[in-house]
């Protein structure tokens, strides 16, 4: 792998698991306080860890989000090794750059393989929560698009 896939890579992980956390604090908002509630947001979500938060949707969710609570830690997991995975590395032997993985130096990590598995999940777990929250728990999510905010529940949009 070289350093500007690996970064272009680590920046969309990044990117998508901010917004998976961002879909998962709305339905644990919502559950809570009817929300959104930004107070909600500052003083108990904001300090909690993307786990924590897991362990609360699936509380949430019951026995049927528990495959989805599953994949969402995998993808943590894949996030975490991205954010961490430091710089490249180059075999002289083999000629190759390669990444060490970042909990047990030594090993080398596939980002390639990890960025693929990341993103064929992505989809179905954004559609599972914004499915989730939109239906089951009245939540509206938006997102901003240009000028305009786009509902992600329905076909509205809103000006900003």
């Amino acid at each position: 792998m070289k350093r500007d896939a690996l970064s272009e890579h680590r920046s969309e992980v990044i990117h998508h698991h901010i917004n998976l956390e961002a879909m998962v604090d709305n339905l644990v908002n919502r559950h809570y306080t009817g929300g959104p509630s930004m107070a909600f947001h500052e003083e108990v979500l904001a300090h909690l860890s993307f786990g924590f938060k897991l362990g609360i949707l699936q509380r949430i969710l019951g026995p049927e989000g528990k495959e989805a609570v599953g994949k969402l830690s995998r993808l943590n997991a894949i996030r975490n090794q991205f954010a961490h995975c430091g710089v490249l590395r180059y075999d002289s032997s083999s000629k190759e750059s390669f990444a060490q993985n970042p909990r047990k130096p030594g090993p080398r990590v596939d980002f390639d393989e990890l960025y693929l598995e990341f993103v064929n999940a992505l989809a179905d777990l954004q559609r599972f929560l914004i499915e989730r929250a939109c239906r089951e728990k009245g939540a509206e999510m938006l997102i901003k698009r240009g000028d305009h905010w786009e509902s992600l529940c329905e076909d509205e949009t809103t000006d900003s």
